[in-house]
């Protein structure tokens, strides 16, 4: 599965509509790894029952807002359009991994 690239407000917030997880990446170009982007690109073909986007806050300001309150960059988990989970700043992956698999369990 590919990684959505969010580009507008309205496809965000269509996109965490999904009775399915969705996990949202946001980032801005001050705080991304390039690394960071072939791990979520990994985590979409591990975990096929959920949908992955990536979104850069900067880029699209009006999404900035929906998420305004976090540390970017930042992995937010929504559900149904509630947002469920989130993991700030994660270096290596592993508390987003395990987040992935506590949510998927449900």
């Amino acid at each position: 599965m590919t990684v959505q690239d969010l580009t507008s407000v309205e496809a965000f917030r269509e996109l965490i509509k999904s009775d399915k997880l969705v996990i949202v990446y946001a980032w801005t170009p001050q705080t991304e790894d390039q690394g960071m982007f072939e791990i979520v690109e990994g985590m979409s073909q591990d975990y096929t029952d959920a949908i992955f986007a990536k979104v850069n806050a900067d880029a699209v300001h009006d999404i900035f807002y929906e998420v305004s309150d976090q540390i970017l960059p930042t992995f937010l988990f929504y559900k149904n359009g509630q947002k469920v989970d989130e993991v700030r700043d994660d270096k290596d992956s592993s508390q987003v991994d395990g987040k992935i698999k506590e949510h998927l369990a449900q």
